[in-house]
């Protein structure tokens, strides 16, 4: 009996870490209104997932060629937060590099939240685990260097204001 409740008890175990593992924050979103943070949502992995996936082939500065992106389409992550009337969002890296896309582009062209590229997980030695990804190919103006600074990886705060 000691080693059938041992087993249980390091089948639950490994089983809650790996859920909690899976359910780790790997984004923070805050709403800025009159200068105060009038909302934070902590997003996971599998949060972003059940956002909808939406896959961009595009060639980008930072590739060799062109790759399939997937993640949520950030005007839907906007949406759902209510702040689609925001007029610019400050995207924040781990090591706290910024960029500020205006919410134009982000409801005019499908700029996602990439999370896969050819259908493997970003680790954050390669730009992960979130890439903030243009279609710069279907859109010949995307292709200025402007928007290849708009490209942020290892994005882990976005801040609508």
């Amino acid at each position: 009996m000691a080693i059938l409740s041992r087993f249980i008890a390091v089948f639950l175990t490994g089983f809650f870490l790996a859920n909690l593992a899976f359910a780790q924050t790997i984004l923070i979103v805050e709403v800025e209104r009159d200068g105060k943070i009038t909302q934070r949502v902590n997003y996971s992995e599998s949060d972003l997932r059940d956002i909808g996936l939406h896959q961009v082939t595009t060639a980008n500065a930072y590739i060799d060629g062109v790759k399939t992106f997937e993640g949520p389409l950030l005007r839907d992550l906007a949406s759902r937060l209510g702040v689609l009337d925001s007029r610019i969002a400050y995207m924040i890296a781990e090591n706290d590099y910024t960029v500020e896309i205006p919410m134009t582009e982000i409801i005019k062209y499908d700029v996602i939240l990439a999370i896969f590229a050819e259908g493997v997980d970003f680790s954050p030695r390669d730009k992960g685990p979130i890439w903030v990804i243009y279609p710069m190919s279907a859109h010949k103006e995307l292709q200025e260097p402007k928007y290849n600074g708009r490209l942020i990886w290892q994005l882990d705060r976005i801040v609508f204001k």
